[in-house]
């Protein structure tokens, strides 16, 4: 209900053999929009996992976050964990990364070996561990589906003192962007 909000379409995105795959509504995410996020029950301890299918359609040489975990949920989201980024190279290549926090201090990126529009497979992941900036986050792109959980592709630091750690996990989050920076997704 805000400005510029994501688009819900009746079509679904499809990854080969994921179950959820083609199940229910497509979001589009462009730039210079509402942000929202659904909240569910709050996590402290343990790792919280969301997986997703994402096709970018669009992405700028700088990048920028489009999916993130939040220590909040509704109207005054502001604190990010597992923020997931985009961004191509000058021969339009995408490369996927990931930061810890809301600050891009730790942000690690795949090397520019994916396709624009192309599906994949996306788990993210925030571990919670004891201590004070010491969580890490990991990235899972197209992992084997019914297999043990893999080697991530990207692992941020796990020791990080420019960043605190979250609290809890209580949201997942769709972002749009300023039009500088953000991809347009699927």
């Amino acid at each position: 209900a805000g400005t510029n909000s994501e688009t819900v379409s009746t079509s679904s995105i499809s990854y080969t053999g994921y179950a959820s795959s083609g199940v229910g509504a497509e979001v589009a995410l462009a730039t210079t929009g509402e942000d929202v996020n659904k909240g569910f029950t709050s996590q402290t301890t343990g790792s919280v996992y969301a997986a997703f299918i994402v096709n970018v359609t669009s992405a700028t040489t700088t990048g920028d976050y489009f999916i993130h975990f939040a220590a909040t949920t509704g109207t005054n989201v502001t604190t990010f964990g597992a923020r997931l980024w985009a961004k191509k190279d000058a021969s339009n290549n995408l490369s996927f990364g990931i930061s810890k926090s809301s600050t891009a201090a730790n942000l690690s990126y795949t090397g520019f070996t994916y396709s624009l529009g192309t599906s994949y497979l996306m788990v993210i992941k925030y571990n919670f561990v004891t201590g004070a900036t010491n969580d890490n986050c990991e990235l899972f792109i197209n992992p084997v589906i019914g297999n043990p959980e893999p080697v991530s592709t990207l692992k941020t630091l796990q020791v990080d003192d420019a960043t605190a750690d979250l609290p809890a996990i209580q949201s997942i989050c769709l972002r749009q962007g300023n039009s500088s920076n953000a991809p347009i997704v699927k």
